[in-house]
């Protein structure tokens, strides 16, 4: 974000190398993250996973005027941090926190597809044996 003189703050604009290069960046660190988490698993982790992506998928699934961008991507964004809730890297934490926050202002400017669309969203859980 930056700040203008008797404009307040606006978010700085991402180009389409940038944000390839945080997502990437993003996936990283995130899967260092979730190994981390793997490790450290216990129930009350699960849970919390299993709750966020079902929170996710009834907004994913949502048509009119429910189907919010702004509610989908903080439940997105709250399926992830479930995903990581278990890490126990600070670090690690911190840095796919700035990559994910960076993800989010470059969706926060809708720069990337026109007002009132959403790209698709489609979480479903694994269902292989």
């Amino acid at each position: 974000m930056t700040t203008e003189s008797l404009r307040g703050f606006r978010v700085v604009p991402l180009s389409l190398d940038e944000l390839r290069d945080a997502m990437s960046v993003r996936m990283m660190v995130e899967t260092q993250a979730l190994r981390a988490a793997i490790r450290n698993d216990d129930d009350a982790w699960a849970t919390g996973i299993v709750s966020s992506l079902y929170a996710l998928n009834v907004q994913a699934g949502r048509t009119g005027p429910e189907a919010d961008i702004w509610t989908l991507e903080a439940r997105h964004y709250a399926f992830h941090r479930a995903l990581l809730a278990a890490c126990k890297l600070p670090w690690t934490l911190e840095f796919a926190s700035t990559a994910s926050t960076r993800r989010r202002s470059a969706t926060a400017s809708r720069s990337f597809w026109p007002p009132r669309t959403r790209p698709a969203a489609t979480c479903k859980p694994n269902t292989a044996p």
